[in-house]
C-alpha cells in the first residue's frame, strides 16, 4: 500500500473511532495507546512505517471495542507478530 492511500486509511479509521466514542462505546481514553504513538492522518512528514503502526494499532483497538470476544492488544509488536503468524487468505483478484 502506498503511503498516500495509508495516510488515507488512517484517517478513516480516525473518524471511525471518534463516531465509537461519540456513540458511548468506549471512552477516549481508551485510545491512549494510539495517542501515545503521537502520529495522526495530518502528520505528513511521518514516516510511512509509523502509519503503519497507527493503522494497525488504531484498528485492533476498534476491532476490541465493538466485539465482545476480542481482547486488546498490549502493543503494537504483538499485533505484528499475529498477523506475521498467521496465514493470508488474500484472493487475487486484479486491482483497478
Amino acid at each position: 500500500m502506498k503511503k498516500t492511500e495509508l495516510v488515507h486509511l488512517h484517517a478513516l479509521l480516525v473518524l471511525l473511532s471518534e463516531r465509537v466514542v461519540d456513540q458511548g462505546i468506549v471512552d477516549r481514553s481508551y485510545f491512549e495507546p494510539y495517542a501515545e504513538l503521537d502520529v495522526t492522518p495530518v502528520s505528513f512528514r511521518a514516516r510511512r512505517d509509523r502509519h503503519e503502526e497507527a493503522v494497525l494499532l488504531l484498528a485492533a483497538l476498534l476491532a476490541a471495542a465493538v466485539s465482545d470476544e476480542y481482547e486488546p492488544p498490549p502493543d503494537v509488536e504483538t499485533i505484528r507478530t499475529e498477523s506475521d503468524s498467521t496465514p493470508s487468505s488474500h484472493s487475487s483478484a486484479p486491482s483497478s
